[in-house]
């Protein structure tokens, strides 16, 4: 603009005649002027633009000062390396880097990793320690993630649950081993994970499953946006983990997630590839990985890199100074770490631990006597110790008195015929001795004789079945006691005038009653005294001294030790303090201290026999010992004797001893300790803590939040399922052939069983009576609490029974589930009580013959009673977790004991009808389409001779024992196919479902879980098929139901879906859960409620197809429902056709997102062959859909009935052809 004005001034003075010499004398000077103005005015133009700038500068600079403090701290200091390594600290390989090796991989460790966070710590800063753990937990969650992933067909739930559980599982145990020291047993590290593991494992489950899942659910109700998945995502991943806590999260807790989810763009989805490029970076430089993050947070390009989907290595090269230096070709130099401080602390403990030698040979002498280094247990040892501990833990509490004994047989002591071993398992069924002694008396060796008619028969038997009756007795006895007490002068709380005119008026009605029931007390008092629990002397003298004793109160003392009630023996009497106080009815009393005298004297015998294995050989047992100086107590003043007897001078001095121990002496045995009484003298014994909490009832640990939410679906779930009458039939089948593995006798299986039937129900020759006197009962009472009882207690008083008084549907089911279930071993009893009573002659006691016959028929098919002491917490939210642990343990515990014939009864009851089967049915066309899971649990019987085609046959199925009747029964006909048939298809799926640990995974979670992740990938792990129908999947969710569905489940799936517009309701997932939550009698219930809801017109249904023997109650449970879609051939079919449509799906995604490359990959790996699966499979889904059009309608049931058996038949024809085509 300048030279365009100085050429225009140049032209112009040229027009008024200036010479060229004056105009460049004007142009400079003009030029000279300009150039001034200019500068003037830059100047001017500067000096406001830094004024404008500076404002700027000083505002940003307080912002950035503000963050920079947020994020780094007031420090100024951005300790990348120390927050790194804080938090890599605490991640899972780390930790156990840090307890298996020596140290840690860059310094770090637990101690600096678990100190308080450092005053003015920020954002960023926390952040790097967030990362910094995540890094190290990455692999373990991973290698978690891709198990759960294959096992639960890629559940999102299950998935994060799998990798949250195990990542916080192994770090709280690894820290508090690190806390610990040295862990020496596979048991110690249980214990580490149950008590501080489990926890927070469950915890970092939920949180991450929950975490991962909730983008999908988000899909599920609609929504499509990023933002929303990521913000669901966020508000999981923020909020769950505190909330399980019960707290809100904090402001630090909610910026330090946002920070991740946006440097991972969400869990899971760029961690790895981030995580490799780094480790990658790291092998090709000589930084270590924290200074690679440090390198990567700082470099925008290598973030940028980190954040990239198709970027797989950092572009920025390694510096020429970075680069790992190599002495040989192909040698990476190692880089030298500096040792830790534990590395130092062993070097100087090898120092302090150098041989010394004396120089004196004397002292030297007397050195060599002196354990200088503590004594090295052997590996074997060390595992032997781990194992004994595991199965006390997880599979029978009582397994040390089980080693105790046999040590004690091994050294050539006669083996018992009731060891302690023996007694302590039937503790649980002794409630069944003290109802026995309640209806009939009997003495405590002689148990299988009556001495006369126990509480409940003189009740019957005078006819007080009211309550006015009971309340009147109660009142006489009262009256009585308390007069006698009055005239010791001792306060009764009972109007003394009233009393004397109670018992006259009472006394022609009630004495003779009176004096029975007086009886059966001296009797259960004797009962004491041959139990050991009480001296003779001392009975004696309470006899002679309470001629109309009734107790005014409870029996039992607070139990001597600290938490539990079984470790300890106590005496059943307590003096008569006198009170005011009002008593508990006394027939009532009466009822519950016999019942606990019965207990209390079998414990202690137990208890005995125990220690008598200790008595009679000390040296067998050196670890045991009697606690001398805890037997003493404190003497009873002689005013307190006045209180209980006429004469205190003239007592024995044993038996003032004895009568001391009624009184509470306020100290607590230790955790090591166990009470017994000989003779009515109290013994201490320290047992150490394994047998200490073997004998202890009380293991079962608190159940947290957790398990009491999802406890009652198993409960419900047991219910259902053992309460069912299908149920109950085949598990007569199944418990009959067990026991003619499992029995001590010659078993015939049914037979025995049948005699064992007879017994019961006409009960003529007493041995369903000796049966419940001998221990073998499987019920137990959950409580000995007063409140418990209060309605059983007084039915049982009022209606002269306590046992099996049907009150409600349940109640009847439950009596018969109990009627079949002690069939079989009352027949077991009969053998074992027959036996001994012939063998043995006046070799054993009654009592002997009794409880072993017990023991035996007990232990004849699975102890419900038996269990680790770990165990119960578990078994309460998933159902038969204990049974399947013990069936597996009963099968092993038969080939130890008795490896020969266990083996000869396998083979003929289990192995030799198993190749009959299989010769009659392998080649029959008709057996070959049955559900594979029918022929895996059943031996199948096909009757008449029709065919495939024309369906003129029937099917019928016998249970198989679980256990040995899978594992020898169909792993023989899996075999046979495999050898004869040339068919090891059916072998490795065998050997793949019953030992491969990913595909068992489902049958670990609780039972309240399990349904919910079947539905997430909407699969049944039981029945190996979808809920929802294949051919109806996608489809709205109220209209998700088929010919199967009831018609309550579509009621609540169309309630449902109005209420949450449409997002929820399926019916068929809906008959899922109650099916899964309730077993056969939810069935049941779903069906009666679809005949209420169809009487009541809310629902039309059409007329179901004609009724077969498969749907019958009880004959349905040996029948097979044939032909049906669960046919072998169609789930073999989807199996393959699901192989193929995944890879299908995944080239068309590929496609879709224009990733050519990875598509054709993809696509040159798939079989072509299976390409025509897809065309059946769209004929197989129109066939089911037209059996459900066939269902609703206007044909007759027979009609029906014939056109969806025609159509079962025509599509698992097709499955068959599908896989001759991709099988050739």
């Amino acid at each position: 603009m300048f030279e365009e004005r100085l050429e225009i001034e140049q032209n112009a003075l040229k027009a008024y005649g200036f010479s060229d010499e004056d105009i460049e004398k004007e142009l400079k000077k003009e030029n000279k002027e300009y150039t001034l103005a200019l500068k003037v005015q830059k100047k001017e133009d500067e000096d406001k633009e830094e004024g404008v700038l500076n404002s700027i500068k000083s505002y940003w600079q307080d912002v950035y000062q503000s963050a920079k403090e947020a994020a780094i701290g007031k420090d100024d200091q951005f300790l990348v390396d120390e927050y790194f390594k804080r938090g890599f600290g605490k991640s899972v390989m780390s930790l156990a880097k840090q307890y298996h090796g020596n140290g840690g991989y860059f310094d770090e460790n637990l101690e600096r990793s678990l100190q308080p966070e450092p005053v003015g710590t920020g954002y960023l800063e926390r952040f790097v320690e967030s990362v910094g753990q995540i890094t190290g937990d990455i692999l373990p969650a991973i290698a978690c993630k891709k198990a759960a992933a294959l096992s639960t067909r890629g559940n999102m739930f299950a998935t994060g649950f799998a990798g949250g559980f195990v990542t916080e599982g192994m770090r709280a145990s690894y820290i508090e081993a690190l806390k610990r020291g040295e862990v020496d047993s596979v048991s110690e590290w249980w214990d580490i994970f149950t008590q501080y593991g489990l926890s927070e494992a469950m915890k970092g489950g939920i949180v991450m499953g929950a975490g991962l899942a909730a983008p999908g659910v988000v899909t599920k109700l609609g929504g499509k946006s990023a933002l929303l998945k990521y913000g669901t995502q966020y508000s999981v991943f923020a909020g769950l983990g505190p909330a399980l806590e019960g707290r809100l999260p904090t402001k630090e807790e909610l910026i330090n997630v946002g920070l991740l989810m946006g440097t991972f763009g969400g869990i899971g989805l760029g961690a790895k590839k981030a995580k490799d490029m780094i480790l990658d970076r790291v092998s090709k430089s000589n930084k270590t990985t924290n200074e690679v993050i440090d390198e990567v947070s700082q470099d925008p390009g290598m973030l940028a890199d980190a954040h990239s989907s198709n970027i797989t290595t950092f572009r920025k090269k390694v510096a020429d100074g970075d680069k790992v230096e190599q002495s040989f070709e192909n040698t990476k130099i190692t880089k030298k770490k500096k040792p830790t401080e534990k590395e130092i602390l062993e070097k100087e403990n090898e120092k302090l631990n150098e041989k010394v030698e004396m120089e004196d040979p004397a002292m030297q002498d007397i050195l060599d006597t002196i354990q200088l280094e503590p004594k090295k247990i052997p590996f074997l040892d060390k595992f032997k110790d781990s194992r004994s501990k595991f199965v006390s833990q997880y599979m029978d509490r009582l397994h040390p008195v089980y080693q105790m004994q046999k040590i004690y047989e091994k050294t050539g002591s006669i083996k018992q015929t009731m060891g302690a071993y023996e007694q302590l398992r039937l503790q649980p069924g002794q409630v069944g001795k003290g109802m026995g002694f309640l209806k009939n008396t009997f003495k405590f060796f002689e148990p299988s004789k009556n001495t006369g008619d126990g509480l409940l028969s003189i009740l019957q038997k005078n006819n007080m079945y009211n309550k006015k009756s009971n309340l009147e007795f109660d009142v006489y006895a009262k009256s009585k006691r308390a007069i006698e007490r009055d005239a010791k002068g001792l306060e009764t709380g009972v109007n003394i005038k009233s009393a004397k005119a109670s018992v006259k008026k009472l006394k022609n009605k009630y004495e003779s009653i009176f004096q029975e029931v007086q009886r059966t007390e001296r009797e259960i008092n004797q009962y004491l005294v041959d139990a050991g629990v009480i001296s003779a002397e001392t009975l004696k003298t309470i006899e002679a001294t309470s001629k109309d004793y009734v107790p005014f109160a409870r029996v039992m003392e607070p139990t001597e030790t600290a938490g539990t009630s079984t470790v300890s023996v106590n005496n059943p009497f307590k003096k008569f303090k006198g009170s005011t106080k009002k008593t508990f009815p006394i027939l009532e009393t009466i009822f519950m201290n016999q019942l606990q005298k019965v207990a209390i004297a079998e414990r202690n015998f137990a208890y005995n026999k125990l220690i008598d294995m200790v008595k009679s050989d000390p040296t067998l047992f050196p670890e045991i010992s009697q606690v001398k100086a805890r037997v003493q107590g404190t003497r009873i003043t002689p005013k307190e004797l006045e209180a209980i007897v006429d004469n205190p001078k003239s007592l024995k001095p044993e038996v003032a001893d004895g009568l001391t121990v009624f009184r509470r002496s306020g100290q607590n045995l230790s955790d090591t300790e166990i009470a017994i009484y000989v003779n009515g003298k109290k013994e201490v014994w320290n047992v150490g803590q394994d047998i200490s909490k073997a004998l202890s009832d009380m293991t079962r640990q608190e159940a947290n939040i957790i398990i009491k939410s999802l406890e009652p679906f198993s409960k419900a779930l047991r219910i259902g399922a053992t309460l069912a009458p299908d149920f109950m039939v085949r598990n007569f089948n199944r418990d009959t052939l067990s026991a003619a593995i499992f029995s001590q006798n010659n078993f015939l299986p049914f037979y025995n069983s049948m005699t064992g039937f007879k017994s019961l129900i006409l009960r003529g020759d007493k041995m369903y009576e000796k049966f419940v006197r001998s221990g073998a009962m499987q019920s137990m009472f959950i409580s000995m609490d007063r409140n418990y009882f209060m309605k059983d207690v007084q039915t049982a008083i009022g209606a002269g029974r306590a046992h099996n008084t049907i009150k409600n549907p349940l109640e009847l089911l439950r009596a018969g589930a109990e009627m079949f279930e002690v069939s079989t071993r009352l027949g077991e009893f009969k053998m074992t009580y027959n036996r001994l009573k012939k063998e043995q002659g006046g070799s054993l006691t009654d009592k002997e013959i009794l409880e072993r016959s017990g023991f035996d028929a007990r232990d004849v098919t699975l102890d419900f009673g038996k269990m680790g002491n770990k165990i119960s917490g578990f078994n309460r939210i998933n159902a038969f977790f204990n049974a399947g642990i013990q069936g597996n343990l009963r099968l092993y515990e038969a080939f130890r004991d008795r490896p020969l014939a266990t083996a000869m009864r396998i083979n003929a009851y289990i192995v030799a009808p198993s190749v009959l089967f299989w010769l009659a049915n392998h080649d029959d066309e008709r057996y070959k389409q049955l559900p594979r899971w029918q022929k895996d649990l059943f031996w199948i019987l096909i009757t008449r001779d029709g065919t495939v085609e024309d369906g003129d046959y029937t099917v019928f199925r016998i249970p198989k024992p679980y256990g040995p009747g899978i594992l020898f029964g169909t792993g023989t006909e899996k075999m046979l196919d495999w050898f004869l048939n040339d068919d090891p298809e059916g072998m490795k799926t065998f050997v793949k479902e019953r030992f491969d640990i990913l595909n068992n995974f489902t049958g670990l979670l609780p039972d309240a879980i399990r349904p919910a992740i079947e539905l997430q990938t909407n699969f049944n792990f039981f029945t190996n098929a979808p809920i929802v129908p294949r051919y109806i999947e996608g489809a709205l969710p109220d209209y998700e139901y088929s010919e199967y569905t009831s018609s309550t489940g579509r009621v609540i799936g169309k309630f449902i879906s109005e209420t949450t517009n449409g997002a929820y309701g399926s019916p068929a997932t809906i008959d899922h859960l109650i099916n899964s939550w309730t077993g056969t009698l939810g069935r049941y219930a779903l069906e009666l409620s679809d005949k209420i809801l169809e009487k009541a017109g809310v629902i039309d249904t059409p007329e179901k197809p004609a009724t077969t023997l498969a749907d019958i109650p009880f004959i349905k449970a040996f029948v097979v429902r044939n032909p049906t879609g669960g046919s072998e051939f169609v789930e073999r079919f989807y199996n393959k056709y699901n192989k193929i449509k995944e890879r299908l799906n995944t080239v068309n995604k590929l496609v879709k997102e224009q990733n050519v490359n990875e598509a054709l990959k993809v696509y040159s790996e798939t079989d072509l062959q299976m390409l025509p699966l897809i065309e059946i499979a769209e004929v197989m889904s129109s066939q089911r859909a037209f059996i459900k059009a066939i269902y609703y309608s206007d044909m007759t049931p027979t009609e029906k009935r014939q056109a969806i058996d025609d159509m079962y038949r025509s599509m698992i024809e097709l499955a068959k052809n599908g896989l001759d085509i991709v099988e050739q």
